[in-house]
C-alpha cells in the first residue's frame, strides 16, 4: 500500500537523528520524503543514514519543492516561529518542538494561519500523551486527592553541555534558556493536569556565567551564558489552588520526585522513572497511608506527538497537544520572564 502521508523534517541535529527520524520509521503509512539543515553537511547524511529521497538546506528550498503534507520542526528554539510560519503559509500540517513561538502573539499569528490554509497545528512538550501523566490527570479529575491545594514539579537538568550534541551553546544564546528548554516540559504538566493558570511570578538568573563542555565534538570548549539558566516560577491556577516550578540547567542530580500534587485526601507522586505513586488520607475509613498502583504502561517515546497530529488529520479532531496549550505555556514563559525583571505577579490572558 502506498504511504498516506509525506512528512519532511526540519532540523537535522541531535533530537531529529536519534529520536524523531527513527520513530518516523515505526508509523505506518508515512512516507519520510525529505530533510532540511541549515548546514547542508548535516542534511545529506540525514537523508543518506535514513534513506530519504531529497534533502535541503534551506527552508525557502523545502517549501518551493513542496512535495509533502506534513512537517516535523526540529530546529534550535530561537528559529522555531519563523520556520513555523514559512510552513504554515505553504499550508502544510505542522508538528512543531516546543516552544511553538517565543511570545503568546507570535503564538497566536500561527494558529490564525494555520486556521486560515485548513491546516492542522500542534506542539511539544509532548507531556499530556506520556501515561503516567494521563493517569495522573484522571486520578486528580476523579477527586481521588480531594481539592487540590498546590503542585510542585522539578523541571530541570544539568545542562545540555553534558549531553553528546553537536552544538550545545545556542541553548545558553538570546530567544533560548533553561525556562524554553526545559521548564515548558513542567508548565505542561502541571496545566494540563490542573487547567490553565490565572497569574504568575518568577525569579530569574544567570547563575553559571561560564560552563565547559562535558561531551561531543564540542568537548573542553567555554560556553559564556547570554540566557538565564535558573527560573523558579510560581503560578496562580483556579479555585485557590497555587504550583511551583524550577526551569533550570543548575540541578546535577536530585532525588527529589519530577512532580507531586498536593489534595485534601491525598497526593499524587510521580516519579523520575515515570512510576505513579499515591498516599491516601480517608477520613470515612480512617485508613492513611501510601499505595503504589500496579500499571503496565507501553515504552513512550517523545515524538508521540507527531503520530497525535496525524490522528487528528485523519479524524479531522483537535490534536491532543492542541496549539492553544502551547500558546498558554509561551505566555507564560514570557511573562515569567518580565515578572522576574518586574518584580510583580502578572495576569495570564490566554487559556485552551
Amino acid at each position: 500500500m502506498a504511504a498516506a502521508w509525506r512528512l519532511a523534517v526540519i532540523g537535522c541535529g541531535n533530537r531529529a537523528c536519534n529520536v524523531t527520524l527513527p520513530y518516523l520509521q515505526t508509523i505506518p503509512h508515512v512516507e519520510l520524503a525529505a530533510v532540511c539543515d541549515q548546514v547542508p553537511e548535516r542534511a545529506a547524511a540525514a537523508a543518506a543514514q535514513w534513506h530519504v529521497p531529497q534533502w535541503f538546506s534551506s527552508v525557502d528550498a523545502l517549501v518551493q519543492w513542496g512535495e509533502f503534507d506534513i512537517a516535523a520542526n526540529i530546529t534550535s528554539i530561537p528559529d522555531h516561529y519563523g520556520v513555523n510560519l514559512k510552513l504554515l503559509r505553504a499550508a502544510k500540517h505542522l508538528y512543531s518542538q516546543k516552544p511553538l513561538a517565543l511570545t503568546a502573539a507570535e503564538g497566536q499569528h500561527l494558529i490564525s494561519e494555520a486556521r486560515a490554509r485548513g491546516v492542522k497545528l500542534s506542539a511539544a512538550s509532548p507531556s499530556m500523551l506520556q501515561p503516567e501523566i494521563r493517569e495522573a490527570k484522571r486520578l486528580v479529575a476523579l477527586g481521588t486527592i480531594g481539592k487540590v491545594s498546590f503542585a510542585r514539579c522539578i523541571s530541570s537538568h544539568g545542562g545540555p553541555e553534558h549531553h553528546d550534541r553537536p552544538d550545545p551553546f545556542w541553548f545558553y544564546g538570546p530567544g533560548a534558556g533553561a525556562l524554553r528548554d526545559m521548564g515548558v516540559h513542567g508548565l505542561h504538566r502541571i496545566t494540563g493536569i490542573l487547567g490553565p493558570a490565572k497569574r504568575v511570578t518568577a525569579f530569574s538568573s544567570v547563575a553559571e556565567r561560564e560552563r565547559v563542555v562535558r561531551a561531543g565534538k564540542a568537548k573542553g570548549q567555554i560556553i559564556r551564558s547570554q540566557a538565564d539558566d535558573n527560573t523558579h516560577v510560581m503560578l496562580e491556577l483556579r479555585d485557590g489552588a497555587f504550583a511551583v516550578l524550577d526551569g533550570t540547567f543548575c540541578v546535577k542530580a536530585t532525588k527529589t520526585p519530577a512532580m507531586e500534587i498536593y489534595g485534601s485526601e491525598g497526593t499524587v507522586s510521580l516519579g523520575r522513572n515515570k512510576e505513579l505513586s499515591l498516599f491516601l488520607d480517608d477520613a470515612r475509613s480512617d485508613l492513611r497511608g501510601w499505595m503504589d498502583p500496579i500499571y503496565r504502561w507501553p515504552k513512550f517515546i517523545g515524538e508521540e506527538g507527531i503520530g497525535d497530529l496525524i490522528e487528528a488529520i485523519e479524524q479531522d479532531t483537535v490534536p491532543e497537544l492542541s496549539a492553544e496549550h502551547a500558546v498558554h505555556v509561551v505566555e507564560i514563559v514570557e511573562k515569567a520572564y518580565r515578572s522576574a525583571q518586574e518584580g510583580q505577579a502578572l495576569a495570564l490572558e490566554t487559556a485552551f
